[in-house]
């Protein structure tokens, strides 16, 4: 991951604890500013279709159509 995506110090946290800290981070920094750099539910939807479409291509072993 890039440096410019971490909003926090360095830490010998876990990875899991920080990858949370960081969308905590990025979250009050798309409040504070407006920006939109923390994923909404909207990404996650898209992400778990995506996934889906993986897992029929695959026990389907052949493309499926994404549209």
């Amino acid at each position: 991951m890039p440096d410019s995506y971490n909003w926090l110090p360095p830490s010998e946290l876990p990875s899991a604890v920080l990858e949370l800290a960081n969308l905590y981070a990025a979250d009050a920094l798309d409040v504070s500013t407006g920006t939109h750099l923390a994923p909404t539910f909207a990404d996650t939807i898209k992400t778990h279709t995506i996934i889906d479409l993986i897992e029929r291509s695959s026990k389907a072993g052949r493309r499926v159509d994404v549209r």
